[in-house]
């Protein structure tokens, strides 16, 4: 079986890492804004639109948990192959110093 090789640029690997954190954090306070939202709307009104209503948020709600659970795993995974790239790369460096010539 042929072995397949992947060069990988950790700088743009930690601008995407970056850039989802960033998202993480946005999607975190969005998710706590819909639920502020949706307490002061479910005080003002009763009847079987505010529970259709609150059922739909709250799917709504835990879709986006899932997103953010599986971003989160995905900043992780990424963070532990950016460290694990760089600490190859280290290794290889201090290896090639080491030879004498």
């Amino acid at each position: 079986m042929e072995q397949k090789q992947y060069e990988i640029e950790t700088g743009l690997l930690q601008n995407d890492i970056t850039a989802a954190e960033g998202v993480l954090s946005a999607l975190t306070k969005d998710i706590t804004s819909l639920r502020e939202a949706m307490d002061k709307l479910s005080s003002m009104w009763e009847g079987v639109a505010k529970q259709q209503m609150s059922a739909s948020v709250q799917a709504d709600i835990n879709s986006l948990e899932q997103m953010v659970s599986s971003l989160r795993t995905f900043v992780q995974n990424a963070s532990d192959a950016r460290d694990e790239y760089n600490r190859c790369e280290s290794d290889v460096a201090a290896r090639v110093d080491e030879i004498k010539v």
